[in-house]
């Protein structure tokens, strides 16, 4: 759950337009070339459009069987990237929920279940060209480290290392955020409720985002009596501070079952609210005040698709907000000025298979601002996903 890290491009791609390239980013604003005044435009630091759009589905393509849809940017057109039939062998997706690409350009989900008899949630990677599943870490794989119980957020720090929220892992089932390491698979506890002693308590931690200093903002979704709240992680320590929560600070719309968070590139987090407002919806979270302010509801501004339970979200190079909805079987772009919104793809937008049944995680990746009819993305694109902070090569 991610907003803009940028990928190593490939000098070739720009020999009719550079002489070189200059040293690849480790943050979110794009390396510089030199290039022909008339391919720039007047911003200094030029958005990239978004050339891929990946989709994690729980249920369309049967019972224990959830997998990824990749969607066309523009038209919104659907085709199957990976599903346990297709490619055949590798590991068997259940309930693959949040996404993010990693550094390399493939994509790492975490599964809240994995198909079987004996329930064994994870990491997996999937390559994004071939759909090939293969385990990154589980409670098997390896043995040792904290297990995951109800893994649901995923998000990669500037290290390149894993972190999860998982919202019932440990003894007493009530979550925390677990560090895997993407090489080895090995776990470990980054926090959890009394490790470290003190600060806010975790009740159901369901997703996460890396800030540019490395902190880690949870939304925690809460339990019948909180409604919800921002919580702060420190990357090193583990230790937790509370960021926002209904009435601290007073004012502002109040959460009711936040689930998703990413950051734009302004720093504001932004959280989908599946009950929100009524009917879900997108809320803005200051980072330091927690000061709370509406981005998107189906009454600001009136008008455009519904929301109906907004899912996971991320942020476009060039601003928009993308988040899908499960109950619409949609995903959207919400202008994050206006808070307008429109459809990307939705079930009859367009036509075609596969269909949405029960979609959530969403991961996209943009592409070089090249000249008309040089293409874009392939490998000099760049990766987006949750934060700003996330991964270097």
């Amino acid at each position: 759950m991610r907003s803009i890290v940028w990928h190593r491009f490939n000098c070739a791609l720009l020999l009719s337009l550079a002489a070189g390239c200059a040293a690849t980013p480790v943050d979110d604003e794009p390396a510089t070339a030199s290039v022909p005044a008339a391919f720039l435009t007047p911003n200094p630091t030029p958005c990239q459009p978004t050339v891929d759009i990946v989709v994690s589905d729980s249920t369309t393509f049967g019972a224990n069987n959830g997998g990824l849809i990749r969607v066309a940017p523009t038209t919104g057109q659907r085709t199957t990237l990976s599903e346990n039939n297709n490619p055949v062998g590798g590991v068997d997706f259940e309930s693959p929920s949040s996404i993010v690409f990693d550094g390399s350009g493939q994509i790492l989900v975490v599964d809240t279940f994995a198909v079987g008899a004996v329930r064994n949630p994870g990491v997996v990677r999937v390559d994004a060209t071939t759909g090939v599943r293969t385990a990154v870490s589980n409670n098997t794989t390896p043995v040792g480290g904290p297990s995951f119980v109800q893994p649901t957020g995923i998000d990669i720090e500037a290290g390149g290392t894993i972190v999860v929220a998982d919202l019932a892992a440990f003894a007493a089932g009530n979550g925390g955020v677990i560090r895997v390491d993407p090489a080895t698979g090995t776990r470990t506890v980054l926090s959890r409720n009394g490790a470290p002693a003190g600060g806010p308590t975790f009740e159901n931690p369901f997703d996460l985002v890396v800030g540019p200093s490395g902190d880690i903002y949870v939304i925690d979704s809460g339990d019948t009596v909180s409604t919800g709240r921002v919580i702060r992680v420190d990357p090193v320590t583990g230790a937790r501070t509370l960021i926002s929560r209904n009435g601290a600070p007073a004012g502002g719309p109040s959460f009711a079952f936040p689930q998703g968070i990413t950051m734009d590139k302004t720093g504001r987090l932004l959280i989908s609210d599946v009950s929100a407002f009524g009917d879900g919806g997108i809320i803005a979270v200051d980072p330091t005040t927690g000061a709370r302010t509406t981005v998107s509801s189906n009454t600001s501004p009136a008008g455009g698709p519904l929301f109906s339970t907004p899912g996971d979200l991320v942020v476009e190079s060039c601003g928009g907000i993308l988040v899908t909805d499960h109950a619409m079987g949609a995903v959207y772009r919400v202008d994050p000025v206006t808070g307008a919104r429109s459809v990307v793809s939705d079930n009859v937008t367009p036509s075609g298979a596969p269909l949405f049944d029960y979609d959530y995680g969403i991961a996209i990746r943009s592409g070089l601002l090249l000249p008309p009819g040089g293409g874009a993305g392939g490998p000099g694109g760049s990766n987006d996903h949750h934060s700003p902070g996330g991964h270097q090569d």
